[in-house]
């Protein structure tokens, strides 16, 4: 099968810690018999790399993993926000003291 690609592919910043669409592959489909056209598409950010499947034409494909990677930044900073405005909750003080 042809392999397909987006200008994602030349991005690759090894220590960029957002995520980031990596590449998009043509690939066999994920059910025997399915004729739909599927792709495979690689996102990374920092150490973490994911893969997964969709179908659809290339265009679709790209879009759809370039928003995940998108949602993964977007819930990336919101933990960190929320990390960083976080307080604990105040201790009694011990009986005698």
């Amino acid at each position: 099968m042809p392999s397909s690609s987006t200008a994602a592919d030349t991005m690759d910043s090894g220590s960029d810690k957002s995520y980031h669409l990596v590449s998009v592959e043509e690939t066999n489909g994920a059910v025997e018999g399915d004729s739909a056209t599927w792709y495979r598409y690689t996102i990374k950010g920092g150490t973490a790399c994911i893969s997964g499947l969709h179908r659809g034409t290339l265009a679709e494909v790209t879009e759809y993993a370039q928003a995940c990677a998108e949602s993964f930044n977007e819930r990336s900073v919101s933990k960190n926000a929320s990390a960083l405005t976080w307080s604990s909750r105040s201790k009694k003080p011990k009986a005698g003291s």
